[in-house]
Formats: structure tokens, sequence, C-alpha cells
């Protein structure tokens, strides 16, 4: 089970729709709205649950969660997207691709 929260910044994403959100947000963003975008930076974090996890997530015996956090970008540098998801810490597994440019 799992907690998410993502906001997008209202000045540059002024509306989004259910109907959007339930088929594809990134198509709408690039091909309706023309933005670019680039990049998302993510952290991973262990924490103890707030309230708000503790209530809405089965933790069993667990008090502590693994959150994600992230921030996405335009091609220009502006964040237009944050989110947080918090996951019950037996899970959740994690894998990571680390590519080098090698000519």
């Amino acid at each position: 089970m799992e907690y998410e929260i993502s906001y997008f910044d209202r000045r540059i994403v002024p509306f989004i729709s259910r109907d959007i959100a339930e088929n594809s947000i990134y198509h709408y963003l690039e091909s309706e709205l023309g933005l670019k975008i680039t990049h998302s930076q993510r952290e991973i974090s262990f924490r103890y649950a707030n309230e708000e996890e503790k209530n809405t997530m089965d933790l069993g015996e667990y008090e502590m969660v693994v959150n994600v956090t992230s921030t996405t970008y335009l091609a220009d540098g502006r964040p237009f997207q944050y989110g947080s998801i918090s996951y019950r810490p037996d899970k959740i597994t994690f894998a990571s691709t680390a590519k080098r440019y090698v000519e």
C-alpha cells in the first residue's frame, strides 16, 4: 500500500481535468501545452510515518515508511511538478541503472 501526493505549479499547468489525469498527463503537457519536460530528481528517505500515513496505510508492525520525493523540470530549468509517495518498507524494491556515454 502507498500514500501519494502530487502538485503542479499552477502558473505553468493551470488546469488538469479528471479525464486528463485518468489518461496521460504528460501527453497533455507536451502535446496540448507545448511543454518540454527534460528530467526529474528523486530523493529516497526512510522516516517515521506521519499521522495521515498511519491512518491510510496498512503499516502492520512498521512505524516507518520509505518516502520518495520527486521534482520534475522543464527544458528551461523551471520545476513544474512535485510529488511524494510513501511506501511500507517491506512492500517496495528499488532498482537503478547508471549509464555512461562512451564514444
